[in-house]
C-alpha cells in the first residue's frame, strides 16, 4: 500500500488523505505534497483500484 510518490515515499494513502481534506483539489493537494499532477493523478488511479484497502487504512489512522 505504499505506492504513492516513489520519488518522495510518500505513501498513496496519505496523498489520498490529503486529497479528501482538500474536497478533491488536486492543486492544493499537490502543493501540499510536493508533488505534481501526474504523480497525483497516479495515486487517483491506484485509489479507484484499491478504494476499501485505502480507506480502511484512512480510518485506522484517525483512530490512533
Amino acid at each position: 500500500m505504499n505506492t504513492g510518490s516513489k520519488r518522495l515515499g510518500i505513501p498513496v494513502w496519505a496523498i489520498i488523505g490529503r486529497w479528501k481534506v482538500e474536497e478533491g483539489n488536486a492543486g492544493e493537494t499537490a502543493t501540499a505534497y510536493h508533488i505534481t499532477r501526474e504523480e497525483l493523478e497516479a495515486a487517483l488511479a491506484f485509489y479507484e483500484r484499491h478504494h476499501a484497502a485505502i480507506n480502511h487504512r484512512l480510518e485506522q489512522n484517525c483512530a490512533d
